[in-house]
């Protein structure tokens, strides 16, 4: 963010670095209500098929393999995981943010964490993402830090209004695919819309500036 008080000196203000990539944005008044897309968490490690199984959809059997050690050897695997999985810090797989603020005297003023915390964190009813889409919520020429609203969801087209944010999201139904109660039988495609207010009211401080509530059709 530059102070453009003097334009024929722009001075840099401050820098909010995130782990993820910009989406699109919207202003109103003073609030900045940008949409920030996250990768897919992912815990380094992790494994899907034991070493010591040879690489085959079918016929372990004939490699000498029995039903009984097939099963333990993945039982084995599945705990390996958990303690991957439970040695992780959180704060490594959720959105983050660095905030830098540079004060007057050359200073730099650092805080860096996640956006959201995980009770804070929304979870679609899909099931084909593990990535999120943050509506992180600033006002220019304050130094609080920014609110978050985090939801787990693919990206998608973004539409605003004066009071809220939209998020549309298209899906298409794949084999064994959890799918949204409602809709008729044979409907293989849907589109979830995604609603966050923006106004000013609702963006308290680290706090989610809103709920999301969620349609699908």
């Amino acid at each position: 963010m530059l102070d453009l008080a003097d334009r024929a000196k722009p001075r840099l203000r401050r820098e909010l670095v995130f782990n993820g990539s910009y989406l699109n944005s919207r202003r109103v008044d003073l609030d900045v209500h940008t949409a920030v897309v996250f990768p897919e968490l992912d815990v380094p490690g992790l494994s899907y098929w034991p070493d010591e199984l040879p690489v085959t959809w079918c016929g372990l059997k004939e490699h000498g393999v029995s039903v009984a050690e097939v099963q333990a050897l993945f039982e084995k695997l599945r705990f390996a995981n958990l303690g991957l999985i439970g040695s992780t810090p959180t704060t490594e797989l959720l959105p983050s943010v660095r905030d830098v603020r540079h004060v007057d005297g050359g200073g730099l003023q650092v805080s860096e964490g996640p956006l959201s915390s995980c009770d804070e964190v929304y979870l679609s009813q899909s099931s084909d993402t593990r990535g999120f889409v943050s509506l992180v919520s600033f006002a220019i020429g304050e130094v609080a830090p920014p609110g978050a609203s985090t939801i787990m969801s693919r990206p998608g087209a973004v539409y605003g209004s004066k009071d809220s944010l939209y998020l549309a999201v298209r899906h298409a139904q794949e084999a064994g695919q959890e799918w949204f109660s409602g809709l008729g039988d044979g409907v293989n495609e849907a589109t979830s819309v995604h609603k966050s207010r923006s106004s000013r009211a609702a963006r308290p401080q680290r706090t989610p500036p809103a709920a999301w509530s969620r349609a699908a059709f």
